[in-house]
């Protein structure tokens, strides 16, 4: 990923591409970019696909859904995600 500073537009097909774990993710602002408090990428997830449960211990992390339909724990929570839901999940 690139570490140079983010430019202010960032148009709908710019954006570093990778393959992580079965998933594409297209990164908008890279973690190293700006301040470096702020990182944003769109994940495409085919289905049966994700990320295993892991904790974050110095990032809070959004997700937004275009599309589809995801789940998600947070501790104890569980949330099923529709087109349009967001969710946040606090560090730790």
């Amino acid at each position: 990923m690139s570490t140079d500073a983010v430019h202010p537009h960032i148009a709908a097909d710019e954006g570093e591409r990778l393959s992580f774990m079965g998933m594409d993710l297209i990164w908008k602002v890279t973690p190293g970019a700006g301040s470096g408090s702020l990182c944003s990428f769109i994940q495409v997830a085919p289905p049966g696909t994700g990320v295993p449960l892991h904790i974050h211990h110095a990032d809070d992390e959004c997700f937004y859904l275009l599309e589809g339909s995801l789940s998600m724990l947070s501790g104890d929570e569980a949330f099923n995600m529709a087109v349009g839901d967001t969710v946040l999940l606090p560090k730790g």
